[in-house]
């Protein structure tokens, strides 16, 4: 049931979801620390290279959603390597949660009492949520 949206004769949504993939890879990809890139403007520009694990994670979902959709590889390879990119910067072995914001580097920022004004929807609230991420077991090549 949750493919059959692509189906519509009126709008080709495949197409469009392949559309976004590729702005996704060229503009929000970070080609030099990896991971995406919290905003760009319409243009693709990065305005703000934050590592956001909450962006992360809806860019995992949205990239397995178009795989299975589409049967495109590409999308699949590129969650599962942002999956196992987060699992080596992102989580706490010391706590057992997860670390939220990181600069471009993957450097963590741990005070975000700045950012609660900043375009992070949630940052506080975020901060809170660190255990909702389980660390899965190794996932297939």
């Amino acid at each position: 049931m949750w493919l059959n949206g692509y189906r519509d004769t009126n709008r080709n949504y495949l197409e469009a979801a392949a559309r976004e993939f590729r702005f996704l890879q060229k503009h929000f990809r970070d080609p030099v620390h990896g991971g995406y890139f919290w905003e760009t403007d319409l243009a693709g520009k990065v305005t703000d290279d934050r590592k956001i694990l909450y962006g992360h994670a809806f860019a995992i979902y949205a990239m397995v959603e178009y795989h299975r959709a589409s049967g495109e590889p590409a999308p699949l390879r590129a969650a599962i390597e942002l999956y196992r990119l987060i699992q080596r910067h992102a989580h706490d072995d010391a706590h057992g949660g997860w670390v939220e914001h990181f600069a471009r580097d993957w450097q963590p920022i741990l005070d975000t009492t700045s950012m609660s004004k900043s375009r992070v929807p949630g940052a506080r609230a975020l901060t809170r949520t660190s255990t909702s991420w389980k660390r899965l077991p190794s996932l297939p090549n």
